[in-house]
């Protein structure tokens, strides 16, 4: 369970700290140009509702610019972002 996100100017420790509040990890990223970072929920039973709830929490905190579902690791031959 995959979830894309761009996060606004936040330091290093800020950044791993949200993402374990969250209960993700980072799997990729960030991206070359836009620095998209792919993260993926931490629990192996979580649900499309976890999911959802995950997406919702980032779009609501002011530290990310972008969340949003997705549906592979990304790759960066250049051509995606």
């Amino acid at each position: 369970m995959l979830v894309d996100v761009v996060f606004a100017d936040i330091s290093d420790d800020e950044l791993r700290d949200l993402i374990e509040t969250l209960g993700a990890e980072i799997v990729a990223g960030p991206s070359p140009r836009v620095g998209r970072y792919t993260l993926r929920l931490v629990d192996d039973r979580a649900t499309d509702a976890d999911l959802d709830d995950l997406v919702r929490r980032l779009r609501d905190d002011r530290r990310v610019r972008f969340a949003a579902r997705a549906y592979s690791l990304p790759t960066h031959d250049g051509a995606d972002d």
